[in-house]
Order: C-alpha cells, then structure tokens, then sequence
C-alpha cells in the first residue's frame, strides 16, 4: 500500500532547511522544527495536512533521502487510520519488526497501544521505499483503545536537548575531568501534558491533568506507594513485555502516562522498543 505526499517546492525548501541546521548542530531542536502545508493522497483519497521534519537525533534525518516526519491532518480532511495525528518514520528508526511485535503484544493484553503498519512512502513522486505508520498521542489514541477521556502526561526532553548539546560543546573545547550526567535532568526536567487543547482548559480535564501532574511529581519525589501512583499491572506488563523482547532501555523520556478518571492512577503509553 502506498502514501503520496506532494508539497510544494517551497514548502518543501523549509523542510531541507530544518534538516541543515539539525546537521550543523546534531540534533534537530524545537526551533527548527518547521511545519509546512502539503496533500496527502491514499486510495485516491485526497487530504490536507502538514508536514515537520521528526526525530531529535540523526539516525532521523542523516540519509540523504529517507527521512522521519510527523504530519497532523487539516480540519477540513478525513482522518487517516481514524487519526489526525502520526508519525512516518524508516522501519531502521524503530528496530525494524519489532515495534509492530511490541504494538501487538500491548494490544493482545489490553494495554494501551499505538497503531503501527507499514506502507510505501513516495514524496512529491519520489519512492522513498518501507516507512512505518505509527498513531501519535492524542485523544483519538484513547478513543481507538476504547479509554475515557483523561490528560497524557509525561517529562518534557527540554533541558536533556539543552544539556546535551552543553556536554557536547564542552567536550569539543578539550575539557578533561568528569562532567555531571546528564540523565540528572531528570530531576530538573519539567511535567507537560501532550496535545492538551485549550478548549479543556476551565473544565473538568483541566482537575484531571493538575491531578495528573501531581502523581508523577509525587513519584520523583518519593512521596507516596507506586500503588497510589500507577496501576502497577499495567506498568509492570510493559516492562515485562519490553524484557522479553529484549529492549536496552526504558526511557523516561519516550514513556507517557494516562490519567485514568476513574482509577485515578497513571497508565504507561510506551513506544520506541530500542530492540
């Protein structure tokens, strides 16, 4: 199956550009991060989107053709995959087959897991080859795993992207000695909510979230039992799943967390199985 994306050359210069200056730097940070317009065509079927370079280190956006995007669907078009919101990435990204496998095994136990398939991706006629579909977070990733409506929170990669780039300059002027780690941040790093619109803002999601927040800092701080925090049979069914596929990493940074109203306790969206 396969997904045309046309964007105009213009358009499409702002996306080249995006990706210069994430190579000038090594790392794709916030304020080159572009979005364009662009249209993109499955079955016939026309829709309005835009379109952003993705992914903050190089293995995204190093080859000279085959690149990560995330793309959000215009209000006017359908959604696709009953999404407004994805990512299109190389399988090589994500460990291949993997991530399907580690989507699946969430979905088999009920789990909260993100839509992953494959298509060809051709831009502007261009076939680029495999990429990987994969839902981003949003409320229609709750709908799609049949949960109510509640906030998705997690840490924010800021002040990683800010010390990371620091450590790096630092090691480029010579210094020797042993310099803080910068999985410190994690400490530091602020608590954000993902995709949270201001419509939700004066109404119930807004206590949710505030209580949402408060969970998650109360578990930095040690403050209360992983009990009272997260539904410790979820957490500790993705971390079995993630071991038995052999992941290197559970990374605060890739994991978000639901807000379930009715337990009142935090579920893990975990992505990215670093097989």
């Amino acid at each position: 199956d396969t997904i045309q994306i046309i964007i105009d050359q213009k358009d499409y210069k702002k996306i080249f550009d995006s990706r210069k200056q994430a190579i000038e730097k090594g790392i794709l940070l916030e304020e080159a991060q572009k979005w364009v317009n662009a249209k993109l065509i499955h079955n016939e079927l026309n829709r309005d989107i835009e379109i952003r370079l993705k992914g903050v280190f190089p293995d995204h956006w190093s080859d000279s053709n085959r690149w990560s995007f995330k793309i959000k669907i215009k209000r006017n078009s359908k959604p696709f995959n009953e999404t407004n919101r994805f990512n299109l990435q190389t399988p090589e990204t994500s460990s291949y087959m993997y991530e399907w496998l580690l989507m699946k095994a969430l979905e088999q136990e009920n789990l909260i897991n993100l839509e992953t398939k494959y298509y060809d991706l051709e831009i502007n006629g261009k076939n680029l080859g495999a990429y990987m579909f994969q839902d981003g977070i949003s409320d229609e990733l709750l709908k799609k795993n049949k949960k109510e409506l509640g906030p998705i929170v997690g840490f924010s990669k800021d002040l990683f992207l800010k010390e990371y780039l620091n450590s790096e300059r630092i090691n480029k002027l010579g210094a020797t000695g042993s310099l803080n780690g910068i999985e410190d941040n994690f400490w530091r790093e602020r608590i954000e909510p993902t995709q949270f619109s201001k419509d939700k803002f004066g109404k119930i999601q807004e206590k949710y979230l505030n209580e949402a927040i408060l969970l998650l800092e109360s578990f930095r701080r040690e403050e209360k039992k992983i009990n009272q925090i997260f539904d410790v049979k979820k957490l500790s069914k993705v971390m079995a799943l993630r071991a038995l596929l052999g992941s290197s990493e559970f990374d605060y940074r890739d994991t978000k967390f639901y807000y379930n109203p009715s337990t009142k306790l935090l579920e893990p969206i975990t992505k990215e199985s670093h097989v």
